[in-house]
């Protein structure tokens, strides 16, 4: 399952790079890692698949992904018109979620990664990272 996820992340990550330009690919490997059980790990590889690609729940499901995993996917992708508070909260209702997007979170906050953005970004960056830390709680 984690093999067939990280699979799918590729392909769905082709050719994105990330703020500072890195492939990114990286990002979900770095979270990936970071995480302890089968299912967060195939979770934590696909956690941004459903929002920045044109992948679908039914697509990762129709590819083998179990939908314990496609829930947690889908609990991690912002969705229009769920206000932040309400987004974290449906996250740390559930310890899988949770703990990928804690492990996603310390990724964007890496301070090496932080130090590369330009001020502007970086501050609007830690002030959104620490609130959404601060409701994961």
């Amino acid at each position: 399952m984690v093999e067939l996820a990280r699979a799918i992340a590729v392909e769905a990550h082709a050719g994105q790079v990330d703020k500072l330009g890195v492939d990114y690919i990286h990002h979900p490997a770095w979270v990936a890692s970071q995480v302890h059980t089968p299912v967060q790990k195939a979770a934590a590889w696909l956690h941004d698949t459903l929002e920045d690609s044109s992948f679908s729940e039914r697509d990762l499901m129709d590819r083998g992904i179990p939908m314990e995993v496609v829930f947690i996917v889908a609990l991690l992708t912002r969705r229009a018109g769920i206000p932040p508070e309400q987004y974290y909260a449906e996250i740390r209702a559930n310890e899988d979620a949770k703990a990928v997007k804690q492990a996603d979170i310390r990724h964007n906050m890496l301070g090496e990664r932080l130090a590369l953005l330009v001020e502007k970004t970086r501050n609007r960056l830690i002030r959104k990272y620490t609130y959404a830390l601060e409701c994961l709680a």
